[in-house]
């Protein structure tokens, strides 16, 4: 599974849903939502196991008692969530439909954190990005540090980001204008993340024979460094008997003339 994918989106309509009522639609645009519909948001504590408002690590809002429901290419969509898995054998069993509305006007940010698991089937976090041009917006960057990543939306086109849950980010202050993000948490079905898990535990299970290899491979290399300075021991006797066998054999030579210049005084006389 990735850290992000980001790829563009089509979105074909949406309506603003009342969570009581779904009978009940809010129809305006969304930029057009009258402002007292919006409430701080909040961040999770954990010491409390509750969600509070924290301007300090979060300033921003979101929609309160509505839901946008989008019709889109659900096509499109499990071919990005294929890509962000990296699996092509999945199953979903979640309702894509229904979405947070979050609002970041100027000033507003949420400083680095990683979203919480609210199960086993709970993998990331989905989030769909109108346009710039929609709200005319500056700032307001999705940033992951670790990766030193910077994900933006783009121009002309709604976009989505599946957000993997482990992954470290943060919404860089808004220098202008109003952002809006459409936020849900991303599951999978149980047989697809058995199955992604499964092949974790496969790998995890060829880690440790890589592991034996790696020894085997050093205790290889030790010997062969062994041998090496055996043969260079070797090479030193070799050039050592040379220069013995070369000493000799001038000392030979020698004697030699000597003996030659002897026999010919001897034949003078």
């Amino acid at each position: 599974m990735l850290d992000y994918y980001q790829f563009k989106f089509t979105i074909c309509d949406y309506q603003l849903k009342n969570i009581n009522n779904f009978s009940e639609n809010l129809n305006v645009e969304i930029e057009c939502i009258k402002e007292e519909l919006f409430i701080s948001a909040t961040v999770g504590n954990s010491n409390t196991g509750k969600n509070e408002v924290n301007e300090e690590i979060r300033k921003g809002k979101k929609l309160n008692g509505y839901t946008v429901k989008l019709w889109y290419d659900l096509n499109q969509y499990r071919s990005g969530l294929r890509n962000f898995l990296e699996e092509t054998d999945i199953q979903e069993n979640e309702s894509f439909d229904y979405f947070e509305l979050l609002k970041y006007e100027e000033g507003d940010f949420f400083k680095p954190h990683q979203d919480g698991k609210k199960s086993k089937n709970h993998i990331g976090t989905i989030l769909i990005y109108p346009h710039k041009n929609y709200s005319n917006y500056e700032g307001g960057e999705l940033y992951l540090p670790e990766k030193n990543i910077t994900i933006q939306a783009y121009e002309n086109d709604w976009s989505i980001v599946f957000l993997n849950l482990n992954t470290l980010h943060e919404v860089k202050p808004i220098t202008r204008g109003t952002k809006y993000v459409l936020k849900k948490d991303l599951y999978i079905s149980t047989e697809t993340r058995l199955l992604i898990e499964n092949k974790i535990c496969d790998y995890l299970e060829v880690i440790p024979n890589i592991q034996e290899c790696k020894v085997e491979l050093e205790k290889i290399e030790e010997e062969i460094k062994k041998q090496e300075d055996v043969l260079n021991q070797l090479r030193r006797v070799k050039n050592g008997l040379k220069i013995l066998n070369d000493g000799i054999t001038f000392k030979i030579i020698n004697k030699l003339k000597n003996v030659r210049k002897v026999k010919l005084v001897c034949q003078n006389y």
